[in-house]
């Protein structure tokens, strides 16, 4: 018996890559010290790995959380969640992109007793600090002679959260891969932050568009991005509820700023300033 040799079709048309069912959304829940993150989103459809969801309720406790360098010497972080899908192009053309969420539970070691991140000010300054630690430290030492890594970026306040909430993303320099944040605290000392990542795998032919997004169309790609973030909840317990409100005590203004212009670690080039300015 002879068998066919299965060629994989080079794509040289602009195309939108097809990913999973956007209208059969499967619900996670949380539980973080009587508190609940909840997520809605489509089911994980990467065949290669498997899905992540932690269940029982997790302590917010920082000695029980193993420290991680991947944001920083500085901060802790607990990583109960992960979902994949993953996008394809026309029959035969295989895999044009993978979509991946993860939800962390961060903590700064160095955090300041009686600071809460439920004041918007400690909020705003925690993104700032893990910003800087993650990416901005990480640049220094790499040495480079211009920023590559830029954040926040499209900064927006979720007005639907009960707590301080905002999305921004992340441009690193590489049209192959976009990177969007939701960061929103769960207690006075711990930060949640849902991680999107795309990333569109590269093809000699999208090089003669200008952009990559006029070759792999990212329209379906972009919008189970919205979905799954503008999905995700928080209910705080009665416990966290009294501890917002202990934060927010005399505080003339609750509201987080409505700009927050990308931060400036390195000597930008006229691309970087570009950046800043159109913030």
């Amino acid at each position: 018996m002879f068998y066919q040799t299965w060629v994989w079709k080079e794509q040289t048309e602009p195309f939108t890559p097809k990913g999973p069912n956007l209208s059969r959304l499967k619900r996670h829940k949380l539980k973080l010290d009587g508190s609940i993150i909840e997520i809605r989103c489509p089911r994980h459809n990467d065949p290669d790995t498997s899905p992540k969801v932690l269940k029982g309720n997790l302590a917010l406790n920082a000695e029980s959380i193993l420290p991680k360098d991947s944001y920083g010497d500085n901060w802790k972080y607990l990583h109960p969640v992960t979902q994949e899908w993953q996008f394809y192009g026309p029959l035969g053309t295989g895999m044009a992109a993978g979509v991946t969420l993860q939800l962390h539970l961060l903590t700064y070691t160095k955090h300041k007793k009686g600071v809460s991140y439920f004041n918007p000010r400690a909020f705003e300054f925690a993104i700032t600090q893990f910003l800087t630690e993650s990416f901005g430290n990480w640049e220094k030492r790499l040495g480079n002679d211009t920023q590559c890594y830029f954040a926040p970026l499209n900064w927006q306040v979720l007005e639907g959260f009960d707590v301080p909430a905002a999305r921004f993303d992340m441009d690193i320099s590489n049209e192959t891969i976009n990177t969007h944040f939701l960061m929103f605290p769960v207690s006075p000392d711990f930060l949640a932050m849902a991680k999107i990542e795309i990333s569109r795998v590269p093809n000699t032919q999208w090089k003669r568009y200008p952009k990559l997004d006029d070759f792999v169309r990212p329209d379906e790609i972009f919008a189970l991005r919205d979905l799954v973030l503008d999905n995700i909840t928080l209910t705080l317990s009665p416990e966290a509820q009294a501890q917002q409100k202990a934060a927010l005590e005399g505080l003339d203004d609750t509201e987080l700023v409505k700009s927050f212009p990308p931060i400036q670690w390195l000597p930008l080039d006229d691309e970087g300033k570009k950046k800043l300015l159109l913030t």
